[in-house]
């Protein structure tokens, strides 16, 4: 199990050993994700770039993305989200310039990445949640909540969920799926719940017994049981979706 913030906690849940790995005096700012590359590298997020961390040799690295013109420098660029890709040795970032579809060129050694795609150019996405194989639900501030598909070897924009239909504002800010497929949000102005299928969508409030109106981002989590957490600026609330 990993616990960050602004350092790394590993935590063996057998053992009951925990491990700290001090990453802020090394150059990273707060964390945002981790992922696992393999059994000694961490991909890191955090508020100052994408960074590679080896555990034997306790040693964190920019990670810098080629494509066919240039390297693309992530360095003070917010990473708020990692999430495997759709195909092998691929992941998604989510960042503050764009949803960012990355290769790892390998692993071991020196970590390398190149970029596939930005799906969604110039805007600051928060997070992303898989809806089935093709399509893809992403929050932004800037248009609310995307829907994403794949067409062939592209994903394409087919949906939006903002202010000009739905949404109060165009920020949305966490996300889960529930196992009806259904969208869960949390936002500037309250939780809403968006079915796609029947193209719907509700929102509730302190009215309804939140603890708060404001949902802060990357502040969600779904229990294997598949009940809910939405963290925000008046504690967490825990509900059977």
């Amino acid at each position: 199990i990993i616990f960050y913030s602004s350092d790394v906690f590993l935590y063996n849940y057998y053992s009951g050993n925990c491990e700290i790995y001090g990453l802020k005096v090394l150059g990273s700012g707060d964390i945002w994700d981790v992922i696992e590359l393999d059994d000694d590298n961490l991909m890191i997020g955090s508020t100052t770039g994408l960074y590679t961390y080896n555990l034997p040799e306790k040693t964190l690295l920019p990670f810098n993305i080629s494509d066919e013109k240039s390297d693309l420098d992530l360095h003070g660029i917010s990473i708020n989200r990692i999430n495997k890709g759709d195909t092998p040795n691929t992941y998604w970032l989510s960042t503050m310039r764009g949803l960012l579809k990355i290769e790892i060129k390998g692993t071991g050694g020196k970590v390398e990445g190149h970029l596939l795609q930005n799906l969604i150019p110039n805007t600051s996405v928060h997070d992303i949640q898989k809806l089935g194989e093709n399509k893809l639900a992403a929050t932004t501030t800037q248009q609310g909540l995307l829907i994403l598909e794949k067409k062939e070897y592209d994903w394409d924009i087919v949906q939006k969920i903002n202010s000009e239909n739905f949404l109060a504002e165009n920020s949305a800010h966490s996300l889960e799926v529930d196992e009806l497929g259904r969208i869960w949000l949390g936002t500037d102005n309250g939780l809403y719940l968006v079915d796609l299928e029947f193209g719907v969508a509700r929102r509730f409030d302190v009215t309804h017994g939140l603890t708060h109106n404001e949902f802060n981002r990357l502040s969600s989590y779904q229990l294997p049981n598949g009940y809910m957490i939405f963290g925000g600026l008046n504690g967490y609330n825990f509900f059977n979706p």
